[in-house]
């Protein structure tokens, strides 16, 4: 079991449905589409990578610092990382940005070219849980804001295990020795990621403060940031 109910939010037709929307929205009224978890939650990100990711150049056998959006949807997140990629990240860098919905790719795509990153970012048809093609250990910073969460929610399986438990022996396939990956996820606290991927061969490497709220004497967050590393 994934842990989660079934929802059509963990279905590729219901993504494809809405970025289908959302790149007829774009071509009519230029509108870029929804920011998932909202501007703040990719400032966070952006913060975080300057603290850590910048000071640490964890580069893979030398070659250029390779990040990875996963479920890029509009891309928003990848292209703001790239506002700054200069001075954010290790030079050089190569910055990709894939989801399994075609139109989310053609979307990300139409706003990349709109503000002039076309050239800066790519973006590709991806299944993360289908195809291995990125599966080769060499990527140092992959990001996951909210994918984690939406195949968490299919009932689907690959060889009898829950797709959310494939996904995480895909990242550890895709990250490189010494590469980061950061998840922000609004279903799993921290103990509950922790424990799905600690048991898989990772480790923390930090987390990310969030917004913490009071309800009747009880503290919590609506989102959890964290980033984990390969366990040595």
């Amino acid at each position: 079991m994934s842990g989660l109910p079934e929802s059509r939010l963990g279905t590729k037709a219901h993504w494809d449905s809405m970025y289908e929307l959302e790149v007829s929205n774009f071509k009519e009224f230029q509108d870029e589409g929804e920011i998932w978890f909202g501007e703040e939650s990719e400032e966070r990100i952006v913060q975080w990578i300057e603290d850590y990711v910048s000071n640490e150049q964890r580069t893979s056998a030398g070659g250029a610092f390779r990040v990875l959006d996963l479920g890029t949807g509009n891309g928003h997140l990848i292209l703001r990382i790239a506002e700054e990629a200069d001075s954010l990240l290790p030079q050089p860098c190569v910055l990709l940005g894939v989801d399994y919905s075609e139109k989310g790719v053609e979307l990300a795509k139409k706003l990349a070219e709109a503000h002039g990153f076309q050239e800066r970012v790519g973006f590709e048809q991806y299944d993360i849980i289908k195809d291995l093609r990125f599966c080769d250990g060499t990527w140092d910073l992959i990001l996951d804001k909210g994918t984690f969460d939406a195949i968490s929610l299919s009932t689907e399986t690959l060889n009898g295990s829950p797709l959310n438990q494939v996904y995480v022996d895909r990242i550890h396939e895709m990250l490189s020795p010494k590469g980061l990956f950061l998840i922000t996820s609004c279903n799993w606290t921290l103990e509950e990621l922790s424990e799905r991927f600690v048991k898989k061969g990772f480790r923390i490497h930090s987390t990310v403060p969030v917004p913490v709220f009071e309800f009747q004497g009880r503290k919590g967050s609506s989102t959890t940031v964290v980033a984990f590393e390969i366990a040595n």
